[in-house]
């Protein structure tokens, strides 16, 4: 068995020995899995729809006390059922603009 990363498709085909107990696969079968890498963290979660992205890279637009517009730059996370985590950027204090043009 070839370790390398697949060019093409960008995954790595592994090995390993788990129970199976109830037999759910069978010999051949292939799965998708995550490894976590570490601890849990919490992030912040906005819209998809909300993130835009230009030459400066990802960001969002937030209002300040004022309703003032501002852009926030942003460094972004896993998507989630619910939207995008943002690694950096926000703060849980933070009004982010949703829908509006």
């Amino acid at each position: 068995m070839d370790t390398g990363v697949s060019t093409s498709s960008g995954t790595v085909q592994l090995r390993a020995t788990f129970a199976n107990k109830d037999n759910a696969l069978i010999p051949g079968a292939f799965a998708r899995v995550r490894i976590p890498l570490g601890e849990p963290k919490p992030m912040l979660v906005v819209p998809a729809s909300a993130i835009g992205n230009d030459q400066e890279g990802d960001y969002v637009l937030v209002t300040d006390a004022n309703d003032v517009v501002a852009r926030r730059a942003v460094v972004k996370g896993p998507l989630t059922a619910s939207g995008c985590a943002i690694r950096s950027g926000l703060t849980a204090e933070d009004r982010v603009i949703v829908v509006g043009s």
